[in-house]
């Protein structure tokens, strides 16, 4: 089970994803890696990869 540092830790990447994609527009995150700007906002949903990957760091 994770520890409250752990989960702590996966939200502030979290955090800094998600900022860091509003600083850069998801439209131009999109068109850089070859997506259609509907999958960048499906990966910020609550179990979206942005979530995931943000536990795994």
């Amino acid at each position: 089970m994770q520890d409250a540092s752990t989960r702590k830790k996966a939200r502030d990447f979290e955090s800094e994803i998600v900022s860091r994609i509003a600083i850069a527009g998801a439209s131009n995150i999109a068109k850089r890696i070859g997506v259609n700007p509907s999958q960048i906002t499906r990966w910020q949903m609550a179990d979206g990869v942005v979530k995931k990957a943000s536990a795994l760091l």
